[in-house]
């Protein structure tokens, strides 16, 4: 997929693993965009995996509740691009975690 510009960040991702959280989580990685833009946001170091490095965002969506979303961050044009690799539900332990704040 050709990257999409919100605010002074691209996003991309892999669009049938899109396709697949819509059909089985009910959420596409685009409506899990404002992840990264809510104020309440934990934003973390995750893993190192197949060769990159991989961080995860917790936050509140308004309309899907809590979310946990894996990405990596890479540039497009010489700018920041997050490409999302997965995004679920959040676990109870990670909607304390949010509640919380860390």
């Amino acid at each position: 997929m050709k990257p999409i510009k919100v605010g002074d960040t691209w996003f991309d991702w892999d669009e049938r693993k899109s396709e697949a959280n819509l059909e089985n989580r009910k959420f596409n990685f685009e409506a899990v965009i404002p992840a990264f833009f809510a104020e309440d946001a934990i934003d973390e170091w995750n893993s190192w995996q197949d060769g990159e490095h991989r961080n995860h965002v917790i936050a509140h969506v308004n309309q899907l509740g809590v979310i946990f979303v894996v990405y990596t961050l890479g540039e497009y044009h010489g700018e920041e691009k997050i490409h999302i690799v997965s995004a679920r539900h959040g676990t109870p332990s990670d909607k304390k975690r949010l509640a919380l704040g860390y």
